[in-house]
């Protein structure tokens, strides 16, 4: 009875995409159809809640608090499902490039080993495999979808507790998402003086006018005040005054103890009391060295150094801003952790130690294969000195 293959990875690449509308303006991909009459109810209910969201965020990032926690702890998540995902696939890959090595094996020969080839969980080592995945879900098709990672493990029968599901959201620029928002009250703004000229014109009536002017207004309420709440976010992060004035504070501290540094070198120099170079270096290390250190991360957001391959050269990389500062959720939710279990409860350790050694049996097989390949006897034919041919095998 042949075994079925473990699951293979499964991959779902979509790029968040909202809904289009006929009836409303042309916008960019960041856009959600804020222009759409259809769906304004729904549409206003959540521009609330992100507004919500950002002034809970940009609280946070003004007063430098938990939220800074928060995305540390999202993105160590993230770089460990990748780096396991990474070490699931090497592994399987090392496996199929020895088998493709043994010159000796016929096409069909590496064939046959290669279905024997069984993958293991990344967290339980049995040989069922892992099922790595990107899904993309969403309630509303007005509003971009969220993208979960997940990692479940491949015997969905019974199953061992791996199960990640992390919440990438849908992310948009904040440059971009301001843009659009200013293209919006400008349409706004024109649907008004074109009201207007209908009405100049007897196009339309004074009541309709009206009614008109009354519905545009509050559109423009509304996009105005989350324009002005995603400005001042916009604002906290390239010219943030609190910032500014603790930044000047300690660049001032950091000259004043440059200056006594030098006066100590100085007074050292004209006197030879070695008490001055002492201090000097006591007030090195433990003001000037760490004000320097807090001066560049203040200074720049990303530091970094680039190898060029091509002319084998090092490259200092420093950026005052990051995208990620930039980026803003505005799918159905912010990006979180959702679950990231992992571990063996102790029930499961007998049977999946003699999962892994079965399969580390099937490992050990391919350089056993490589042994007896070059076991194989080889014909040698070699002359006699009376002229007879004779045949010898050797190991």
């Amino acid at each position: 009875m042949s075994e079925s293959p473990p699951p293979e990875i499964e991959e779902i690449e979509e790029l968040p995409q909202p809904a289009s509308n006929s009836n409303s303006q042309p916008t960019s991909s960041a856009d959600f159809n804020l222009n759409s009459n259809s769906t304004k109810e729904s549409e206003d209910s959540r521009k609330k809640q992100m507004a919500e969201r950002q002034r809970i965020r940009s609280n946070s990032i003004s007063t430098e608090e938990p939220e800074v926690n928060q995305d540390e702890e999202f993105n160590e998540a993230v770089k460990k499902y990748y780096r396991l995902k990474n070490d699931y696939e090497e592994s399987f890959q090392n496996q199929k490039k020895q088998i493709l090595a043994m010159n000796a094996l016929s096409l069909k020969e590496k064939r046959i080993e290669y279905r024997k080839l069984k993958k293991k969980c990344i967290n339980c080592k049995r040989p069922v495999g892992t099922i790595f995945n990107t899904k993309v879900e969403g309630d509303s098709d007005y509003v971009a979808k969220d993208r979960h990672l997940i990692a479940l493990c491949g015997d969905r029968n019974d199953p061992c507790p791996l199960n990640i599901d992390i919440n990438l959201a849908a992310t948009t620029s904040l440059q971009d998402f301001l843009s659009n928002i200013e293209k919006e009250l400008n349409n706004y703004k024109n649907q008004v003086i074109r009201d207007k000229n209908d009405l100049l014109f007897g196009y339309i009536t004074s009541a309709q006018a009206v009614e008109k002017f009354d519905e545009v207004k509050n559109y423009i309420k509304d996009s105005t005040e989350l324009f002005d709440l995603y400005f001042e976010f916009y604002n906290n992060i390239v010219d943030n005054p609190k910032k500014k004035e603790e930044y000047q504070l300690l660049l001032t501290g950091f000259y004043e103890n440059v200056d006594s540094f030098k006066s100590m070198i100085e007074e050292f120099e004209g006197s030879g009391i070695t008490q001055y170079v002492i201090e000097a270096v006591e007030l090195y290390k433990n003001e000037i060295l760490p004000k320097s250190e807090e001066i560049m991360e203040k200074t720049y957001a990303y530091s970094g150094v680039d190898y060029n391959e091509d002319d084998k050269t090092y490259h200092l990389d420093q950026k005052k801003h990051t995208i990620q500062q930039f980026e803003i959720d505005y799918g159905n939710s912010d990006h979180s952790i959702i679950s990231m279990k992992t571990g063996i409860p102790q029930k499961m350790r007998q049977t999946s130690a003699t999962s892994a050694t079965m399969v580390e049996n099937s490992e050990e097989r391919i350089p056993a294969l490589k042994q007896s390949l070059k076991r194989k006897p080889k014909l040698v034919i070699q002359e006699s000195s009376d002229d007879t041919i004779s045949e010898d095998y050797r190991e």
